[in-house]
């Protein structure tokens, strides 16, 4: 019986050891990292800034283009 209790407790003590580890790797490959998302917002941010500008002058050359008739 003293056996069969040090077997359960040795299980036990493994399968919990076993549910961290896979909880920790499913964290690290669905976690999301706030330093990360932020920096590829800024990125993000900055392309659509340029964009912008790239159409704004792109529509003042139109505009001078179009009044040199």
């Amino acid at each position: 019986m003293g056996v069969d209790v040090q077997n359960a407790r040795t299980n036990e003590k493994y399968n919990a050891a076993l549910l961290d580890q896979y909880i920790g790797r499913k964290e690290s490959i669905t976690g999301v990292n706030l330093d990360e998302e932020s920096t590829e917002l800024l990125k993000y941010q900055y392309l659509w800034q340029a964009a912008a500008k790239l159409i704004s002058i792109c529509d003042e050359m139109m505009q001078s283009l179009l009044s040199i008739k």
